[in-house]
This record gives structure tokens, C-alpha cells and sequence, in this order.
């Protein structure tokens, strides 16, 4: 039947984006992280940003 090859094409497809997905958010979390961190050291250095 036709649709055991599709089937297969479907799962590789999703096992190629499953190993993107991991490659990109280990990067992306760093990003992420340094964000953050970068955001709490301007909230504690300018506490009155609202001026």
C-alpha cells in the first residue's frame, strides 16, 4: 500500500525536525538566559526606568 511510504517519510520528517528543534534551543536558551540576565543586572542597576 502507498501509504507505508508515506508513513516513513512522515516519521524521517519529524526525526529531522526533532534534531533541529534540540540544536536550535540549546542556542536559543542561551540567548535566552543571557537575556534575562542581562535584564535583572539593568533592573538592579536602574530601578527608576519608568522616568
Amino acid at each position: 500500500m502507498p501509504t507505508q511510504g508515506i508513513e516513513e517519510a512522515e516519521d524521517q520528517r519529524h526525526q529531522v525536525y526533532a534534531e533541529r528543534w534540540r540544536e536550535e534551543t540549546v542556542e536559543e536558551r542561551a540567548v535566552r538566559l543571557e537575556a534575562e540576565r542581562l535584564a535583572r543586572a539593568n533592573q538592579t542597576r536602574r530601578p527608576q526606568d519608568s522616568e
